[in-house]
């Protein structure tokens, strides 16, 4: 009998989180090369993920079975999403008691699957691995629930307090993430492993020959990711070096749409961009600028920073931890500043005075940096996540 892994993503629908979830899938695959796996999701998302690896050249697709489910919708009814999360967690751990099952892989977490999840398992006593991946989620953490009493009693602080099954493990993406959250909230760190986030690569790209040299923001506006400053930057340094551009790769959302100054910037739309047209956006640029919140990344992973390595773009970010544990382990992959001054700066001396060695070293550099997160560098440190999370 062929045994199994199962995957699930149990909130993300169409194109969201495909790129993680295509690599995470392409992970499991190398870390198992005689198993099968079913990935359960949403229908359009698994069509997504599915042609992203195809698209990657990913080997072993065919032995993934794809399940479609319904997820809860994002900002829908409370009791409807309550409804759909139970629905996914009976229907998944009905199939995780198979005796061909090995071991479930949850691609996210939810405060309120899990909710479902803790006494699911309890109950059923499943003695199979089953590993959840902590995204955005964590930084809740970090913030008082609110005072309403259902989102009181959500919170993911009182849900993690809920007893705890044996085999079920929580992964954060990132060393330094597990570091802040042991530092901070130890008794819920001891449930959890250090993984990094995989990815799968394109061919090398070549470094751009400024001028002019291009600056852009990757990705959505909204939140911590402070586009605002994104438009602050471009009105201040096109002032001092009119020749240079500065690009949104990817869309604004509405409180995006109206900051100040983003007509310094080409490219701010609404409309979300297919595949080709972020693509051509991203791969024109010559340095990515990261301005999100600094507090806001100890506990949650940056998908700009890795738009930055996935397109060889050396980045100009605002120091955080999990950036500076990045820069520790791949070198000169860009600039670490402090301040937005400091940022303005530099971002006026890279047009003024273009380093043209230094580029092309930080290029190089990334593209060896990208190696040591592919799906099959990652595949070992995965199994072994599993693995300890066997009862």
């Amino acid at each position: 009998m062929t045994r199994r892994i199962l995957l699930c993503e149990p909130q993300c629908a169409g194109f969201v989180h495909v790129p993680f979830n295509a690599a995470l899938l392409a992970t499991v695959l190398a870390a198992w090369p005689e198993k099968e796996i079913t990935f359960f999701g949403e229908a359009e998302h698994l069509l997504r993920a599915r042609e992203y690896l195809e698209m990657h050249g990913i080997a072993g697709v065919e032995r993934v079975s794809w399940e479609p489910i319904k997820v809860p919708a994002r900002g829908g009814n409370g009791f409807r999403i309550l409804g759909r999360e139970w629905m996914w967690c009976r229907r998944l751990l009905r199939e995780a008691r198979a005796s061909d099952v090995d071991a479930v892989v949850l691609c996210s977490a939810t405060n309120t699957g899990l909710l479902f999840l803790k006494p699911l398992l309890l109950l059923t006593r499943l003695r199979k691995p089953v590993v959840a991946v902590l995204h955005g989620i964590l930084d809740s953490l970090a913030r008082p629930a609110s005072r309403k009493p259902w989102y009181w009693a959500l919170h993911l602080r009182r849900v993690l307090l809920l007893p705890h099954p044996r085999t079920l493990r929580y992964i954060a993406l990132s060393a330094s993430i597990l570091e802040h959250l042991a530092a901070c909230s130890p008794r819920y760190a001891r449930h959890v492993s250090a993984f990094d986030i995989p990815c799968l690569w394109t061919a090398e790209t070549l470094p751009q020959s400024p001028p002019p040299v291009r600056f852009g923001f990757l990705g959505t506006t909204g939140g911590a990711k402070r586009f605002d400053r994104f438009c602050r930057l471009a009105f201040d340094v096109s002032r001092e070096a009119p020749d240079t551009e500065f690009v949104l790769a990817g869309f604004a959302t509405e409180d995006g749409y109206g900051v100040e100054h983003r007509d310094a910037v080409q490219g701010v739309g609404t409309r979300p961009l297919d595949a080709r047209e972020f693509a051509d956006r991203a791969s024109s640029l010559t340095y990515s600028v990261w301005t999100g919140d600094p507090e806001y990344y100890r506990l949650v992973a940056s998908a700009s920073f890795l738009d930055s390595l996935y397109y060889g773009k050396p980045g100009i970010y605002l120091r955080n931890p999990y950036l500076q544990h990045c820069f520790g382990r791949m070198g000169d992959i860009g600039y670490l500043v402090d301040s937005y001054e400091e940022m303005r700066d530099l971002l006026i001396g890279l047009a003024s005075d273009f380093p043209r060695e230094r580029y092309r070293q930080q290029c190089a550099a990334i593209v060896q940096a990208r190696q040591t997160l592919s799906p099959e560098a990652l595949s070992g440190a995965f199994r072994a996540i599993v693995d300890a999370a066997r009862s």
